[in-house]
């Protein structure tokens, strides 16, 4: 067996590898993106929501509504900025991810120029032997005729 053949499952290898790095990058760029758009809504909610907010409180207020308000008002601040925090880490897994992808697809590109190397090699060694056969094939037949 060849090297090249050798090599070949180790080149399949790191290209599923990177394959299932690139498609783990795409789900986690995906899910930022939704988590962006849950912070977006998130923000529209709550600026709708301190609008109305206002107009009721320049109509008069009683307390436990004035209560009511500021408490749900503080508890969308709070998930805005929970919303936020996940996405910075979203953020940082993604880099990784990249960094993962960027290394496994090196490593397969590497892989699979040895692989190609090897072939090339391969196929010069064959043509040689096939080239010497047919010198070889050919020397006889013209030390036949001379007989």
């Amino acid at each position: 067996m060849g090297d090249a053949k050798r090599m070949q499952p180790v080149a399949r290898i790191a290209e599923h590898r990177e394959r299932s790095d690139a498609r783990e990058l795409g789900q986690a760029r995906r899910r930022l993106a939704d988590m962006q758009q849950k912070l977006q809504e998130l923000q529209i909610y709550r600026d709708e929501y301190a609008r109305r907010f206002e107009a009721m409180g320049n109509s008069g207020l009683q307390a436990p509504q004035l209560c009511d308000y500021r408490s749900f008002l503080s508890r969308l601040s709070e998930a805005i900025v929970q919303q936020e925090t996940a996405i910075a880490r979203a953020i940082k897994v993604i880099d990784e991810q990249r960094q993962n992808w960027i290394q496994s697809r090196s490593r397969a590109q590497a892989l699979d120029k040895v692989v190609k190397r090897y072939q090339r090699q391969e196929q010069a060694v064959e043509r040689r032997r096939e080239q010497h056969e047919c010198d070889e094939h050919t020397t006889r037949k013209v030390g036949r005729r001379k007989d």
